[in-house]
C-alpha cells in the first residue's frame, strides 16, 4: 500500500495551525478535501493533560465508510528545543492498539479507521515502488552490465536493457 493513497495527519500543520498554543480540552477540527472540492473526511480533536506531565490528541473521525464515527487517543511526544520552545511528535499507538509501537513521527495516515504511522500500516512510497537498485548495481559494475546482456535468462537481458536505458536518459538530461 502507498503512503500517497491515504489521509496523512501532519504534526507541523497541527503547530502551525496553533493547535499547541489553544488551550487545553478546546476543540478544534480539520477536513481533507478532493480535487474537486468535496470534503472527504473531516476530523474533530482536542488537546487533553498538561505540557508538564504528557499530552495527547483525542481524534474523532466523523463517517468512515460504514463505520461511523471512530475516536482514537494519540499520545504527544514534547521535546525541548535547545534555543527554547518545544517540538511535538506523535507517538504510533500500534496495529491492535494493545502494543503500542512507541515511534516518534511526524506523520500518522488513516488506515482502516486507525491513525497509524508508516511502519505500522505497512505503507511505502511511489517511489520506492519504482526505483529499481538492481539496475544501480549494474550501472556501477561494467562487467556485470555486459553479463546481464549477454545472459540466456530473458529476465536479466530486460533489467540489463532497462538500466542502460536509464543511463542514456542521465546521460541526454546532463547534455542539455
Amino acid at each position: 500500500m502507498l503512503v500517497e493513497d491515504f489521509l496523512a495527519l501532519d504534526v507541523r500543520d497541527l503547530a502551525l495551525a496553533g493547535v499547541f498554543r489553544t488551550s487545553i480540552g478546546k476543540p478544534c477540527s480539520c477536513s481533507w478535501n478532493d480535487a474537486d472540492g468535496v470534503e472527504l473526511v473531516k476530523i474533530n480533536f482536542y488537546l487533553e493533560g498538561a505540557f508538564e506531565s504528557g499530552l495527547s490528541l483525542h481524534i474523532t473521525v466523523g463517517q468512515v465508510a460504514e463505520a461511523g464515527f471512530l475516536s482514537q487517543r494519540i499520545q504527544l511526544a514534547t521535546l525541548q528545543r535547545p534555543y527554547g520552545g518545544n517540538k511535538f511528535l506523535f507517538l504510533c499507538s500500534g496495529k491492535n492498539g494493545q502494543s503500542a509501537c512507541d515511534k516518534r513521527v511526524r506523520k500518522l495516515y488513516l488506515i482502516e479507521g486507525r491513525w497509524l504511522c508508516r511502519n505500522c500500516g505497512n505503507l511505502t512510497y511511489q517511489v520506492r515502488r519504482q526505483h529499481d537498485s538492481r539496475k544501480d548495481r549494474l550501472l556501477r559494475n561494467p562487467d556485470l552490465l555486459t553479463a546481464a546482456l549477454r545472459s540466456d535468462d530473458i529476465r536479466q537481458r530486460l533489467l540489463a536493457i532497462g538500466a542502460w536505458t536509464q543511463a542514456l536518459a542521465r546521460l541526454n538530461r546532463v547534455r542539455q
